[in-house]
């Protein structure tokens, strides 16, 4: 195989590979849109080793998700709207790492076409320009962005040295900065607002993933007080 086109491969391999997001036990997922906003989005899951596994888009640095609680049976209403606020917040601090992923992916664009098109060796010494260049405005921004100390400095350094190493990492950033959220709030607020704004044709898709959502949530379930409330959720989602 041509080493050029081998390069490639696994540069974006790493990329691609990067996006795929483990849901573990009794967590769930909710999108953020570009505004910072939660909101339910079908996406396809695949079941691995008992745990669903999920892919973002590769090339929307806004295709982003956090983590959630499956089921929140008893939920304060004040609490809600601080998590979803505060989410809103820290969405907004992670602008500087969104531009500098878009602009590293359009860099290794060209320099993909370039070294095919012209010459490999050509494009070496501008990669690592721009490599190195991102690296150290993400290291910058990323001790700016923890000083109120979001994540622990042993992660954060242990990012720092990541984004030298995978050209992935700094691309997918902002989405990783996200990952170390994990907030309590429940998805299933999001799966039952957007029944009330999905076409009609899409809402027994929604109602069978909901039901699938209540279905796993019940097998592990041990309270009979909330076992009740459960059974309860799937009957009034079948009528």
């Amino acid at each position: 195989m041509n080493e050029t086109l081998l390069f490639w491969i696994v540069l974006f391999g790493f990329l691609v590979f990067d996006n795929f997001i483990l849901v573990h036990h009794g967590k769930d997922f909710v999108s953020i849109n570009k505004n910072g906003r939660l909101i339910y989005k079908s996406r396809t899951r695949t079941l691995l080793m008992g745990r669903d596994v999920l892919v973002l888009n590769p090339f929307n640095l806004m295709d982003r998700v956090v983590c959630t609680n499956k089921f929140n049976l008893i939920e304060k209403k004040d609490s809600y709207k601080s998590e979803v606020t505060s989410l809103r917040s820290f969405i907004s601090s992670l602008t500087i790492f969104v531009y500098v992923g878009w602009a590293y992916v359009g860099c290794l664009i060209v320099c993909c076409y370039l070294s095919f098109s012209v010459n490999f060796e050509l494009v070496v010494m501008p990669l690592l320009i721009c490599h190195f260049t991102a690296w150290m405005v993400t290291s910058i921004a990323l001790y700016f962005w923890n000083k109120n100390k979001t994540i622990t400095t042993i992660k954060l350094v242990s990012q720092i040295l990541e984004n030298l190493l995978v050209p992935a990492y700094i691309v997918n950033l902002n989405r990783k900065l996200i990952q170390h959220l994990s907030l309590d709030i429940s998805s299933i607020h999001f799966y039952v607002r957007s029944l009330k704004r999905e076409d009609p044709n899409d809402v027994d898709k929604m109602r069978h993933e909901l039901s699938q959502l209540i279905d796993s949530q019940i097998e592990v379930e041990e309270e009979p007080a909330k076992l009740k409330l459960l059974e309860e959720y799937k009957r009034c989602l079948a009528t």
